[in-house]
């Protein structure tokens, strides 16, 4: 087994095509589809394309645990990334995340039954009547969830997964182009978007529901600090904070290319309504214009707070 680093800063499997490191004795190349690290998406088509010039039958596995439902129900990825391309083998999805069921069910779609492992597969017979096969990694487990995915399925059908979809994408630029509008005390921009995105005229168009944003500016790690614990204390929500080691150069002027990213994620569900969206946006606009109105000596320590609660 070899392991190759990268030294272009991505997020995504883009350096495997820039860097010559697919080889024929590839064993498997695993592909995301919609990151809910970063909010991307590899470019599978271009990875399979490669293969197909090359003539090597390597294997592409797609995992579509945020994306899969999302870029089938969509339009807004224009490539192709699913079984339309020959290499791709199998895709795993997260029925609780866009097929809209309790957690706890996943899924995994096979090109062909010859690529299931045999070691999963388990021949049953002491349930009387006529052998089976069954494959899993769980074995025995509760079906309501599945259940639960075969009526939406039946429910909502194609139509009904496509609408909700559109709804949840329209919430999320909604919201995203709200967010990109708040400033700091200089007037600059506080937060630029890293999901995956199209600029158009009137702002951004996500390919996801997934909300990268950069907090820009000289008290970047300390204002994302800020926002998660604020944004949490003030509306009970989670929006994560973490930081991104690597930084795409495409985004970074070339002397900050050394710093490391300090990000915020938000996540758009389906029952994520626009007016909770504006709730988010002012929420987060009036933590900024706080942390910016400190003076800078101050801006840098967390904010802590000491609540008493008096018990009879």
């Amino acid at each position: 087994m070899k392991e190759d680093k990268f030294t272009i800063d991505r997020w995504d499997v883009e350096p495997l095509l820039q860097q010559d490191k697919i080889r024929e004795r590839t064993m498997a190349i695993v592909c995301v589809a919609g990151s809910t690290y970063t909010g991307g998406m590899d470019d599978i088509e271009s990875i399979d394309s490669l293969l197909k010039e090359r003539g090597w039958d390597i294997p592409i596995h797609v995992d579509g645990a945020t994306g899969g439902f999302v870029c089938s129900f969509s339009s807004r990825y224009r490539k192709r990334w699913n079984f339309s391309l020959p290499h791709v083998k199998s895709i795993n999805v997260s029925n609780h995340k866009f097929g809209f069921v309790y957690p706890g069910l996943g899924a995994v779609l096979f090109r062909e039954g010859d690529y299931i492992p045999e070691e999963l597969i388990f021949n049953i017979s002491y349930l009387g009547g006529t052998p089976y096969q069954d494959y899993t990694l769980n074995f025995s487990r509760g079906s309501g969830t599945l259940w639960a995915q075969y009526y939406n399925l039946l429910r909502l059908g194609m139509r009904g997964y496509i609408e909700i979809i559109h709804r949840i994408m329209e919430t999320t630029d909604r919201l995203v182009n709200r967010m990109v509008t708040i400033t700091d005390d200089n007037g600059d921009q506080v937060f630029t978007p890293l999901s995956a995105c199209t600029k158009v005229d009137h702002g951004y168009k996500l390919v996801f529901p997934i909300i990268v944003l950069q907090v820009m500016g000289k008290y970047q790690a300390a204002l994302a600090q800020r926002i998660q614990n604020e944004i949490k204390r003030i509306g009970g929500w989670v929006v994560p904070a973490y930081q991104l080691m690597s930084t795409p150069a495409e985004y970074l002027m070339p002397e900050r290319h050394k710093l490391p990213y300090h990000v915020v994620r938000i996540m758009v569900k389906e029952n994520f309504s626009e007016d909770m969206a504006d709730i988010i946006y002012e929420t987060t606009k009036q933590i900024v214009n706080d942390f910016y109105k400190q003076d800078a000596s101050q801006r840098e320590r967390p904010k802590i707070e000491i609540m008493f609660r008096l018990t009879c």
